[in-house]
């Protein structure tokens, strides 16, 4: 099979006063937590987990444990703006989608304090709630045969301005559970790390995501990945949150690249910049975006791309 490994070391910064710093968030990938999402009320690596142990899709999951009560709730939560880069929640209809596993958990919860969830809240500017619901895991059996799905179709009155979504086990809740691919946030899937986005078909047995497979240096690298089996020119691509540049600003990009397996020819000699999409090639691409940062992200002064061998 052909394998890429893309070690993207970018380093991205202003010459004219801030030379040398890397204005990418996590450039290195060493920042190895779950994009967007944060610890609540328990540490990574104690209550808490991100890993390949067990997964519905994709390569990674996250998961809560707890062998006794606590004084609190324990588990991953997301807080977004509704309006987050190309997002733009609206009032509507929101089918609310969660899939849990769970092990050796407590059975029949006769309080919510006993019971395991994903809780969703949609708030408006001034933090006040328009519309929330929580799904709750099957605790009849201790542990669950596989993946369960957990769904609720809620009416959002108005369009709000923070999502938050929490992955939760409650106070006297003991055992262990997974959570994954939950619905309308980014890196529902956990497949991210902090400071990173992906895109790729997975149904072709494609994936893009950070590895300790091979590094530049420290530990991990982004590592991207399509069989020889597939005709599919769906490409796979593992992109930057956006930062903020200065107008008439210069910047300097540049990755570390290593390959292995990869689709070869004489005609493919490294170019520089271009607008053109070649199928064939691997790049490293970067985007010119308008208006704010963060919100109602515009992708409208369009890109440029380098090709490599």
């Amino acid at each position: 099979m052909k394998r890429f490994y893309m070690l993207m070391f970018v380093t991205l910064f202003l010459v004219s006063s801030l030379i040398g710093q890397n204005i990418l968030v996590n450039p290195g990938f060493e920042n190895f937590k779950p994009a967007f999402w944060s610890p609540l009320n328990g540490a990574i690596g104690l209550e808490l987990g991100w890993g390949d142990a067990e997964q519905f899709s994709g390569l990674y999951s996250v998961s809560v444990s707890k062998s006794a009560a606590t004084t609190d709730v324990v588990g991953w939560q997301y807080e977004e703006s509704g309006n987050l880069f190309w997002n733009t929640a609206a009032a509507g209809t929101f089918n609310l989608k969660a899939y849990v596993k769970t092990v050796g958990v407590n059975m029949n919860p006769v309080n919510d304090d006993a019971r395991i969830g994903v809780s969703f809240e949609y708030l408006n500017s001034s933090g006040a709630e328009i519309a929330s619901y929580t799904v709750w895991a099957d605790q009849s059996v201790a542990s669950s045969a596989g993946w369960d799905t957990l769904s609720y179709p809620l009416i959002v009155s108005a369009a709000p301005a923070v999502v938050r979504v929490t992955a939760f086990m409650g106070k006297a809740a003991t055992g262990t559970v997974y959570f994954d691919n939950v619905s309308g946030v980014f890196n529902g899937g956990f497949e991210t790390i902090d400071g990173w986005l992906n895109w790729y078909s997975s149904s072709n047995g494609s994936y893009g995501t950070v590895t300790d497979n091979a590094a530049k240096t420290g530990s991990y690298a982004a590592e991207l990945f399509k069989p020889d089996t597939t005709s599919s020119t769906s490409e796979i691509v593992y992109y930057s949150i956006p930062v903020a540049v200065e107008a008439g600003a210069w910047y300097k990009v540049g990755v570390w690249v290593k390959t292995e397996g990869v689709n070869d020819s004489a005609a493919f000699e490294p170019t520089y910049i271009t607008k053109e999409r070649l199928d064939d090639r691997l790049g490293l691409c970067y985007f010119f975006h308008t208006g704010s940062i963060t919100e109602k992200h515009v992708k409208s002064c369009g890109e440029r791309k380098n090709s490599s061998p």
